[in-house]
């Protein structure tokens, strides 16, 4: 089996989708609470430019989302210990991709530590799914408004 076929079967496992949407679910609540507070209106049940901007934004992110997560898992996953693979690939995505910026570093890590986690303890083998959560994720802490670069050179 090739590396599309295992991933089209791994994004229609009924559990991925769960962990997916369970995932989709956290970051939701999160970042709500967070436009809350900045007084943005935020999926309030009707469509208004912000959503509409952000449905754009999630959907120009995915295939920048599947080339990182791609860049980090497919080379790991030559390693054989579950726990060094995992290590890497949070430090990897966290540090090595978004240094010098601290904030992005810290919320980079944390989504890594969980998702990643779920790719190598738990049988969510999504490259699809993971790089989905890895869109919607990167486009709700853009529209917070925090500094996205992760290299200043002024």
């Amino acid at each position: 089996m090739n590396l599309i076929n295992i991933q089209v079967s791994e994004f229609l496992n009924l559990p991925n989708m769960g962990i997916a949407i369970a995932g989709m679910g956290c970051i939701y609540v999160l970042f709500f609470s967070i436009f809350t507070a900045q007084g943005k209106e935020f999926f309030d049940g009707k469509l208004n430019a912000f959503e509409s901007n952000f449905a754009k934004k999630v959907i120009w992110y995915l295939p920048w989302a599947l080339i990182q997560q791609s860049m980090v898992l497919i080379p790991v996953s030559f390693i054989q210990d579950p726990w060094t693979q995992y290590g890497v690939s949070v430090g990897i995505f966290a540090l090595l991709y978004h240094f010098p910026n601290i904030r992005l570093m810290i919320f980079t890590g944390g989504f890594a530590a969980v998702f990643y986690a779920a790719w190598y303890f738990a049988g969510f083998q999504s490259l699809i799914w993971i790089s989905v959560l890895h869109a919607f994720a990167g486009t709700c802490y853009y529209f917070i408004g925090w500094d996205m670069r992760a290299w200043r050179f002024k």
